[in-house]
């Protein structure tokens, strides 16, 4: 059984890392990665190959952590 993804973005890869710097600016940044990807999928019954980046941001709300304990 394969899973497919929940959801996708689709952006530009600067234009998520600058969108996701501005909104998560006062957080705590644990991990950020570009990984380039590529995926071959079927279309209209030929074989198409996709190029893209995978960005994972991960972040922490730090202040509101220590403001609940």
């Amino acid at each position: 059984m394969t899973k497919e993804p929940m959801y996708e973005l689709l952006f530009e890869t600067n234009e998520i890392i600058h969108k996701f710097r501005t909104f998560y600016q006062e957080w705590s940044l644990l991990k950020h990665t570009v990984k380039p990807y590529n995926i071959q999928i079927e279309r209209d019954g030929r074989p198409v190959m996709l190029h893209g980046d995978a960005v994972t941001w991960a972040v922490q709300n730090v202040r509101t952590f220590h403001e609940s304990v």
